[in-house]
């Protein structure tokens, strides 16, 4: 395999301006585009690969950026497709920055020191991007791993480096765009085991803030994903045309579809059905689904840039932010009867 002493010969340039274009910063030595792009092809001709070690060396920079993915229930080692849909995004973001992402499982952290994968025994990331729910009695361990940490869509929140959706928001932006449609009785459907993410207080806590300004009927009914398929409150089965079923989530608005489907009634017809979150679920046929929207791309993009800024040696240039979206009316809450 080439190196830098190869390249520069073959170009007829010195092994330092080989060096300075193959690490992109050919325009801020001033030297020429004809130069570089002839350099770049020798390298490549050459298969040229850059020694990560040596890198590492000078600059005390592995390149490698970790991910942390908290795995779904009852799936072992698996992520939850909004964490990992997240992940992705960010990861594509770190590449163009020049860095390399892995995915790691809080399995990693919660092992024994001598237990762990060797990217942390021997510290060779970075930056840390924790997503979703990793529990939150592990960051004394984590900033072992990592001082340089982000928290996404995280329950830990603090004045910099973490960056989540404003759930309070979402669930008022439901009942406050119903009620513009007419609707003055709600049903919200949350789930019946709370996994603990802040998403869920946060969003019965903004449904409930509108329901009481607005002065309409609110009830509260607790189901898992599983529940709705075996063993339906009967609660559901009562729900009369004028009222609005109001889910925690997309996933919850999918099997609250099958239901009514098996029970003969139309989504949008007999009922309004909205969701406080555009999960990943509501795609394809569903995106007719009255929800509020979340731009995972956007939290995933601006995550990404919050660590390169912390990374750079510049924390007050990451303060945490609560994103929040917008309403998409779909068609399963029409103008109430």
């Amino acid at each position: 395999m080439a190196n830098l002493k190869d390249i520069a010969f073959e170009a007829g340039v010195s092994i330092r301006t080989a060096s300075v274009v193959l690490r992109g910063k050919g325009p801020e030595s001033r030297i020429s585009m004809v130069q570089q792009k002839r350099i770049r092809e020798i390298a490549e001709r050459l298969h040229y690969r850059p020694d990560a070690a040596a890198r590492a060396m000078r600059t005390h920079r592995t390149g490698i950026v970790a991910l942390l993915l908290q795995p779904a229930l009852g799936t072992g080692h698996v992520p939850n497709a909004g964490a990992s849909s997240l992940a992705f995004e960010a990861s594509l973001f770190l590449n163009d920055a020049g860095y390399s992402a892995c995915f790691l499982p809080v399995a990693d952290v919660l092992a024994d020191a001598g237990e762990r994968s060797a990217i942390f025994q021997e510290k060779m990331v970075d930056g840390l991007m924790v997503i979703n729910s990793a529990p939150g009695h592990l960051r004394s361990r984590i900033a072992q791993i990592s001082p340089n940490t982000v928290w996404v869509d995280h329950n830990h929140f603090e004045s910099f480096c973490c960056i989540r959706r404003d759930e309070v928001h979402a669930g008022e932006l439901v009942i406050t765009e119903l009620h513009k449609l007419g609707y003055r009785r709600f049903l919200y459907l949350e789930l019946e085991h709370l996994r603990g993410h802040y998403s869920e207080a946060g969003r019965w806590d903004g449904v409930k803030r509108a329901a009481e300004s607005l002065g309409v009927t609110i009830e509260s009914l607790d189901c898992s994903y599983e529940r709705l398929i075996s063993e339906p409150p009967d609660r559901l089965r009562r729900l009369e045309p004028g009222w609005a079923l109001v889910t925690y989530d997309g996933r919850l608005a999918l099997e609250v579809i099958g239901y009514f489907g098996r029970l003969g009634k139309r989504v949008g017809i007999d009922f309004a059905l909205a969701s406080c979150d555009a999960s990943v679920e509501l795609g394809g046929p569903f995106r007719a689904v009255a929800r509020v929207a979340f731009d995972r791309v956007r939290m995933a993009r601006q995550a990404a840039q919050m660590l390169l800024n912390v990374m750079g040696g510049d924390r007050h240039a990451a303060p945490s932010v609560e994103l929040r979206d917008h309403w998409h009316g779909g068609d399963s809450a029409p103008l109430a009867p």
